[in-house]
């Protein structure tokens, strides 16, 4: 197996394993707003996370990066058949439930998403920026019952060469993010457990 897979292994081991435990804490109990039947609604929501490597100083302040992915991720989820609430709509939830990372969504969030909303389903990503690579991890969990809906993650190495970084105006940094994310695609949890099953048997 390459260095490449056993990475995204164990990156997806990781990701399986934090979502659960996460979730039962998260969202402990079941959305109870009145509304759409549980999980019908085909709108989503998309929430963006973003996290670096403290070494790593790019061209790029963190607002741009988060701007930058999440216009791609918009384009590339709504070319997928997403029907997603504009940033602008699900902002005042995240004040006011005072939201700060994709593993503290509580059930009353998750309610005023299907009340206000109308939303069955949110699109949760991490950006981490790293300095040789950037990374996406995601998962879609369904606003009615806090489940687990979907599980994806992928990586694209920056490809900086010798002396290549501190010349770069941020151009390569984003022609690397609209790679990742061109890439990203939502992935079922159980065609991600067996995929990590039969590599392990290899």
């Amino acid at each position: 197996m390459s260095l490449r897979s056993r990475h995204r292994l164990l990156l997806l081991l990781v990701l399986l394993g934090g979502v659960q435990g996460a979730w039962a804490i998260g969202a402990e109990t079941p959305a109870s707003a009145g509304g759409p039947a549980p999980d019908a609604s085909p709108r989503a929501a998309l929430l963006l996370f973003m996290t670096r490597d403290q070494s790593v100083l790019p061209p790029l302040s963190p607002a741009e990066f988060r701007h930058a992915c999440t216009t791609h991720l918009r384009d590339n989820l709504a070319a997928a058949g997403y029907d997603l609430v504009a940033q602008d709509e699900i902002m005042p939830l995240l004040i006011d439930w005072r939201v700060r990372d994709g593993f503290a969504l509580r059930a009353g969030f998750l309610d005023d998403c299907i009340r206000l909303l109308k939303v069955g389903r949110i699109v949760v990503v991490d950006l981490v920026v790293k300095p040789a690579d950037v990374l996406l991890l995601s998962r879609t969990v369904y606003t009615r019952t806090g489940t687990l809906a979907a599980v994806d993650l992928d990586q694209v190495a920056l490809g900086f060469g010798e002396g290549d970084r501190d010349q770069d105006d941020g151009t390569r940094w984003l022609a690397s993010l609209r790679e990742l994310c061109d890439h990203y695609g939502i992935r079922d949890v159980r065609h991600a457990v067996e995929d990590y099953d039969a590599a392990r048997a290899v």
